[in-house]
């Protein structure tokens, strides 16, 4: 998993560490059908949409200005929510229900998507994190991480086949509140199959992303590069919640922290390619988070 920014000369905001997960096919596994046999590329499905108004840079100053908790950040490969202020004890709980997006145009090795919850991975190089990852027939199969500096190959659900419209559910627990060792425990489920694939308690001597808690969609890396964002649609994200990393502390909406909305934006292009609605998570735990381009391969 490598560390990605946006060029603070050509970008106002700049993302710290902002990571990407490590796609099966730059790791080279044979076991996960992922691609084996890619679509066509069609390039009448290569459309490109403008990006609302409201969200060019000028007014997300503006918007900032406005906001008491909440930040808007440039992402080259995350789109969603981000909390935390990358100091004190972090998190020890992330969750949040989403149904699998209804993928529009192709999918295959350029194009591609996932979408997952986890701790970490914006103020360091650690990440604990679990979701979904698109197939080239449109399908997403399951999957979990531990990500550290050298990084861990993903242990993906191979099996089980989640659709289009699923209703998923995914959370990461940390700390002896969860685990006696101290690990983290990471899950996913597919709602309406019963279908899940989590990890025991991890310890790692090599430490944990806590210090922030991620609700992420997200372009992955490949062998040289970032691919394009498949076309997602949209993502309805529900029950959007964090529980702080001390005693008695209760599971809570982003907007009780410090937190920032992560747009993601294409600097070869110059475009976004996704970005949430609104200014912040709604006082529901919910948020829609839109695709808007496709964006540029490697």
């Amino acid at each position: 998993m490598n560390l990605r920014r946006i060029s603070a000369v050509k970008q106002f905001f700049q993302l710290p560490c902002a990571l990407l997960f490590i796609f099966v096919l730059c790791l080279g596994f044979t076991a996960v059908p992922a691609y084996a046999q890619p679509l066509q590329w069609k390039p009448s499905l290569n459309r490109r949409a403008s990006v609302p108004p409201a969200k060019d840079l000028a007014l997300l100053r503006a918007k900032s200005a406005h906001s008491k908790f909440t930040s808007y950040v440039n992402s080259e490969n995350w789109s969603g929510y981000v909390v935390g202020s990358g100091s004190g004890n972090g998190f020890k709980g992330v969750e949040a229900n989403w149904n699998a997006p209804c993928k529009s145009g192709t999918a295959n090795s350029q194009i591609q998507y996932g979408s997952w919850v986890g701790l970490g991975g914006y103020f360091d190089a650690n990440l604990e994190q679990a979701g979904i990852i698109l197939q080239s027939d449109g399908t997403y199969r399951m999957f979990w991480e531990y990500i550290w500096s050298n990084g861990d190959p993903p242990y993906i659900d191979t099996t089980d086949v989640v659709h289009c419209g699923d209703p998923m559910t995914a959370w990461v627990h940390f700390g002896t509140s969860y685990c006696s060792n101290g690990g983290f425990y990471a899950h996913v489920q597919d709602n309406k199959t019963g279908a899940h694939l989590g990890s025991t308690c991890l310890s790692k001597s090599t430490g944990y992303g806590i210090q922030s808690a991620d609700w992420i969609d997200e372009r992955p890396l490949v062998y040289c590069g970032l691919t394009e964002l498949a076309d997602f649609n949209y993502t309805q994200w529900s029950n959007v919640l964090a529980q702080a990393n001390f005693s008695g502390a209760g599971w809570s909406n982003p907007n009780n922290f410090v937190n920032s909305q992560l747009l993601m934006y294409d600097d070869p292009s110059g475009n976004y390619l996704a970005i949430p609605d609104g200014l912040h998570v709604n006082s529901n735990n919910t948020f829609t988070d839109r695709w808007y381009n496709y964006g540029t391969y490697c």
